[in-house]
C-alpha cells in the first residue's frame, strides 16, 4: 500500500486522506533509523513496522539548499486483507491514523477505448464508482504503453468521474491501456481498460 503524508517541524503529522492498495509488484520501503514510524495494523498486531526521520532541507541542483518547515513523507509497504489501519508514531506517541472501514468501493471503467486509434487528439475516460460505506472517494489514473506490464501515473487524489486526456502528450503505442485506481481511505479497487492505439503520426489517404 501506498502512504503519504507530511510532518512540520513541531512534530505534527498529517496522513493523507487516501491511501492506494497497488496490485502490481512494488518496490517495498524498508526499515531505517529515526523517531518517527509507520505502522500498519492487523487488528491490534504490527504487520510491518518502519522506522523513518523528515529531514526539513531541498537541496537544488548546483548544491543550494533551502530550509523549509514541512517535510513530505511517501512509503510502500505490506498490505494485507486483515489490516485494521495505519499508524505514524513519534517516539512511541501516536501523531495520526487511519482506520480501515468494511467495504470496498466498487469500479468500473464505461469508456468504450477497445480498439480505438487516437492520434493528436482529445479523448474522455470515464468511470462510475461508488462505496456502501458512503465516504468520499479519490482516484488514481494510470497509463500502459506495453499491454498492461508497466504503468506510469496521470493524476493522484483526482475527484472527479471524467479525465479528458490529450493523446499527443502520451507515447505511441499500439497496446495503450488505462487502469484506475478508486480508495476510500485504505481499500482500494482496480478497473482496467480494453486496449487502444495512440498514434502521432496522422494516416493520409
Amino acid at each position: 500500500i501506498l502512504v503519504s503524508g507530511t510532518i512540520d517541524k513541531n512534530g505534527n503529522v498529517n496522513i493523507d486522506d487516501y491511501s492506494y492498495v497497488l496490485d502490481e509488484q512494488s518496490i517495498l520501503n524498508e526499515s531505517s533509523q529515526g523517531n518517527f514510524s509507520l505502522i500498519v495494523e492487523e487488528n491490534g498486531s504490527i504487520l510491518n513496522k518502519l522506522f523513518f526521520q523528515p529531514e526539513f532541507l531541498i537541496a537544488f541542483i548546483g548544491g543550494n539548499v533551502t530550509e523549509v518547515n514541512v517535510s513530505a513523507f511517501s512509503f510502500v509497504v505490506p498490505f494485507s486483507d486483515n489490516v485494521t489501519n495505519i499508524i505514524i508514531k513519534e517516539n512511541n506517541i501516536t501523531k495520526d491514523q487511519i482506520n480501515r472501514t468494511q467495504n470496498t468501493p466498487t469500479l468500473n471503467i464505461t469508456s468504450n477505448l477497445s480498439g480505438q486509434v487516437f492520434y493528436n487528439e482529445l479523448f474522455n475516460v470515464t468511470w462510475n464508482a461508488s462505496d456502501l460505506d458512503g465516504g468520499e472517494l479519490a482516484y488514481a489514473i494510470l497509463f500502459s504503453s506495453d499491454d498492461g506490464s508497466n504503468y506510469t501515473t496521470l493524476e493522484m487524489d483526482y475527484n472527479q468521474t471524467t479525465l479528458v486526456l490529450n493523446s499527443s502528450t502520451l507515447p505511441s503505442c499500439q497496446f495503450c491501456r488505462i487502469k484506475v485506481l478508486a480508495t476510500d481511505g485504505i481499500n482500494t479497487n482496480s478497473s482496467v481498460s480494453d486496449v487502444f492505439n495512440v498514434n502521432h503520426v496522422l494516416e493520409v489517404n
